[in-house]
């Protein structure tokens, strides 16, 4: 089942900017070394040019990426990202061939409230 992890931000803590460039150098090495070793497929920076919310998107198989959020160096650059980014979020989201199956299963939940 394929599947995502999308972070958004929506700019540096005044002050952090040095340590924001340090951070995505190695949210970057991170994200290449995940790649190499068959964790995650892909992942794309989409960075705001007019000051909105940028969003990094990395993209994979949804068994492993939330296997991957028990890695303690992830769990160190997500924590890091919360005390230099404003506004920082993310969340899994299902994606690709799992969106059939996820919509299905909203479906027969929403049966059974309903």
């Amino acid at each position: 089942m394929q599947g995502a992890i999308i972070y958004s931000w929506t700019g540096t803590v005044p002050g952090r900017e040095a340590a924001s460039k340090k951070l995505m150098e190695d949210s970057i090495a991170f994200s290449e070394k995940s790649v190499a070793n068959g964790r995650i497929s892909d992942y794309a920076w989409y960075l705001s040019t007019q000051g909105g919310t940028s969003f990094c998107i990395v993209r994979g198989e949804m068994e492993t990426l939330i296997g991957a959020l028990a890695d303690p160096e992830l769990n160190l650059l997500n924590a890091r990202s919360g005390l230099i980014n404003q506004n920082f979020h993310w969340g899994i989201y299902a994606t690709g061939d799992s969106i059939p199956m996820m919509f299905e299963m909203f479906l027969a939940t929403s049966a059974q409230v309903a």
